[in-house]
């Protein structure tokens, strides 16, 4: 499971990302927040219309498009 999941993550179509915490142990043992590259692949796993899911994923792809054009240092 943990491989699939870590090649997952290496295609690039799905993030995961710790939580951030000042407490490294809270850091660490909480779980990952997944995000995908694209809101349209969330849409058959869907059961209702979260509105907030869809804009935080929205705003995590624009840092990672801003981070990676070097907008952000």
């Amino acid at each position: 499971l943990y491989r699939y999941i870590e090649g997952l993550d290496d295609t690039m179509v799905v993030f995961f990302l710790r939580r951030f915490s000042w407490k490294v142990h809270e850091r660490l043992s909480w779980p990952r927040k997944v995000y995908l590259a694209d809101n349209a692949l969330s849409k058959p796993f869907r059961i209702g219309e979260d509105t907030g899911k869809l804009m935080e994923n929205l705003v995590f792809l624009e840092l990672v498009r801003k981070h990676e054009e070097g907008e952000l240092s």
